[in-house]
């Protein structure tokens, strides 16, 4: 991608990630390049690195931001410093999706006393294990439905996908993934603690069921979801305790207004649409400032 961009000359590049942008950094040396740094998982914090290359990454990250004309993230939580150029975007559907989603023809369900939804992609990383044992357990208590629209290549098999209290609906388009959120009571989000980046994840679930005004129910491991449960937006759990995952279950639907304050709570976090919350990312790339560089601050 270097040469490329040296070659090609384009005046501005959106660049995913810290393997892609370091091209971008790199050849801005050489040639007139405004670059974005999108920086969806950051790539020190994806392996169990030495410390010594897990601090060597995070070098060359302040660098690499520091000379973009914005460093997109997620969330604060996951970096240890702030500076100038960073733009938060928190992870979120845009508006035609939501809007779609709302307008979606959805089938009648049987009734049941609690409706949970697990979608995306699901593998051992992100609950799978724990979700499974999940179903099983809900399978042989009854009276819970369990929407499934979830992407995996070892887990969630046949077997589990025709258990009786699971409703498989294969792997759907975006819009529709989102309009089943209507159906839902509760999203299932589990991430792996022992996955260094899993303790800061920003799932774009999260901003799924932000739109939708559906509460979730996250392991109490991950870090970034705290002001989502102190907001009573969400519910904790610990990973792949599955007697605290009944436990909760059990109380949902013997206190139905729980759930309810529940869903009014994440129902008052504004919804900012993706597509309107990249605007300021727009304007820096459009502005005439030729300023690179900085000096990380320290949070």
């Amino acid at each position: 991608m270097f040469w490329n961009l040296v070659w090609r000359r384009p005046r501005q590049v959106v660049c995913l990630g810290l393997e892609t942008a370091l091209a971008a950094y790199l050849a801005s040396f050489l040639v007139r390049l405004k670059y974005v740094f999108d920086d969806a998982d950051r790539l020190a914090l994806i392996f169990k690195w030495p410390a010594w290359v897990r601090a060597a990454l995070e070098q060359l990250e302040k660098r690499v931001a520091g000379r973009s004309s914005a460093h997109i993230v997620p969330g604060y939580g996951r970096y240890p410093y702030r500076h100038d150029r960073m733009v938060r975007i928190v992870n979120m559907p845009d508006t035609d999706q939501v809007r779609a989603a709302r307008e979606w023809r959805l089938p009648d369900q049987p009734a049941s006393s609690l409706v949970l939804y697990v979608n995306g992609w699901i593998d051992r990383s992100r609950g799978a294990e724990f979700i499974e044992r999940i179903i099983e357990r809900l399978d042989q208590r009854g009276g819970v439905r369990v929407l499934l629209a979830a992407k995996s290549d070892t887990y969630l098999d046949g077997t589990l996908r025709k258990r009786t209290c699971v409703m498989d609906l294969g792997t759907l388009p975006q819009v529709e993934a989102l309009a089943y959120y209507r159906l839902a009571d509760l999203v299932v989000t589990f991430y792996d603690p022992d996955v260094p980046i899993n303790r800061y994840a920003e799932a774009n679930k999260w901003g799924d069921c932000v739109a939708m005004g559906v509460p979730f129910v996250v392991n109490e491991e991950v870090r970034t979801a705290e002001e989502y449960v102190a907001a009573g937006a969400a519910f904790s759990v610990p990973y792949g305790d599955v007697e605290a995952f009944m436990a909760l279950i059990e109380t949902l639907i013997e206190n139905p207004a729980e759930l309810e304050r529940a869903r009014s709570a994440i129902g008052d976090i504004k919804f900012v649409p993706f597509e309107e919350a990249l605007l300021p990312v727009w304007d820096r790339l459009s502005a005439k400032s030729g300023e690179t560089g900085f000096e990380p601050k320290q949070a």
